[in-house]
């Protein structure tokens, strides 16, 4: 498989993901999300550092993306909390995740469940 077919792949999985989660495609933190997804199942060499590259790739502050990532989150999160259950106990949280336990979550979910 090629670079740009593993990138392709990577991209459709994570598009697969935060779809499922309930962020919207429309959003900007969709985004952001699908390029910090995709650049860490490619195992890009930034992976502690993956919102200031993803910062930089968008012309924005590091901040503002976090913002912005955070406010969506929570909006999905409002619309549908039993899409963030925990599934191996069965408890809906009583908050939305953090950023980077979302993105952590979502690694560990595409690459577990083929998305």
């Amino acid at each position: 498989m090629t670079m740009k077919q593993r990138s392709e792949t990577a991209a459709d999985r994570a598009a697969s993901y935060l779809k499922a989660m309930g962020i919207r495609a429309s959003s900007k933190a969709y985004q952001y999300l699908l390029f910090a997804l995709t650049q860490l199942q490619c195992g890009t060499p930034f992976q502690n550092s993956i919102w200031e590259l993803t910062a930089i790739h968008f012309g924005q502050k590091r901040e503002n993306v976090l913002a912005c990532v955070r406010r969506e989150i929570a909006h999905a999160f409002r619309m549908a909390p039993d899409s963030f259950m925990d599934e191996t106990i069965g408890i809906i949280p009583d908050q939305p995740p953090k950023v980077m336990e979302f993105l952590r979550l979502g690694l560990y979910e595409i690459n577990n469940s083929g998305c």
